[in-house]
């Protein structure tokens, strides 16, 4: 099992040597430094010129991926988990993100069951995740001309079967690029949702109300995934996969 979680840790890294080659000599430099730093094991020195990197504004699926790998091996299981949750957010089926992040997982305290979701919800989530949101939106414009291609050789053609087949054809054009469209905005809201987070402290005691002196619901460890439903002050409302909601202060917890 170690082997498969080093070699699923390479992979990305190695595909990543590239990842800055048309970018600013600047953050090349600091990349290939990054990626040296941790060839070597140096994994404190990596971690800091990967966030000097995002702090200049970069980001990709395998700088994140990187900075997951580099908490991991430090064994700071947190903090790997809120990484590789951002970088499955570029491409939620890679299998070397889902499978580090499965592995990173099983280090919280936290085991919580989720609540299966409605059939048509997760194909619609499946499909949704297929391609990025700048993806669905080239496919939308692909969809609206062919459709309008279609409908220009219904009305210009007299002959009746070339007429007949470009207006159904239309139709089914037409019915994608609304799909598409749905899809992409839907893929353009999941990217930009922050309102998911990881829990950072290392026992976050969960209230029933936004106010200290209120009942402790239950305690959640660090690395478990919560959904932020609300705020008040200095307090988030949050639901647990499993359905369970409460108040945690805003402090015990880091955005995804």
């Amino acid at each position: 099992m170690k082997k498969l979680i080093w070699f699923s840790f390479a992979i990305l890294f190695l595909t990543s040597l590239s990842l800055f080659t048309k970018s600013d000599s600047s953050i090349d430099s600091l990349f290939y430094k990054a990626n040296e730093y941790y060839a070597k094991g140096e994994f404190q020195n990596a971690i800091e010129l990967y966030q000097k990197i995002l702090s200049e504004g970069f980001h990709s699926k395998e700088l994140l991926f990187n900075l997951g790998n580099c908490y991991y091996r430090l064994g700071e299981y947190h903090k790997s988990i809120l990484y590789y949750e951002r970088a499955k957010i570029l491409d939620p089926f890679d299998e070397d993100i889902n499978f580090n992040l499965q592995m990173a997982n099983l280090h919280t305290v936290d085991k919580i069951q989720e609540i299966p979701k409605f059939f048509l919800k997760q194909w619609w989530e499946d499909l949704r995740d297929s391609l990025a949101s700048n993806q669905w939106a080239i496919f939308s414009v692909i969809t609206i001309w062919i459709a309008f291609s279609l409908f220009s050789i219904f009305l210009l053609v007299y002959n009746s079967k070339v007429r007949k087949i470009a207006f159904f054809s239309g139709i089914v054009f037409i019915f994608l690029f609304l799909m598409s469209t749905s899809l992409g905005y839907s893929r353009y809201k999941y990217e930009t949702n922050h309102n998911w987070a990881i829990v950072f402290n290392i026992n976050a005691y969960i209230k029933s109300s936004p106010e200290e002196s209120s009942t402790d619901l239950f305690i959640l460890h660090q690395g478990t995934k919560v959904e932020i439903l609300d705020e008040i002050g200095n307090w988030y409302k949050i639901r647990l996969p499993n359905g369970n909601i409460g108040w945690i202060k805003k402090t015990d917890l880091e955005r995804i």
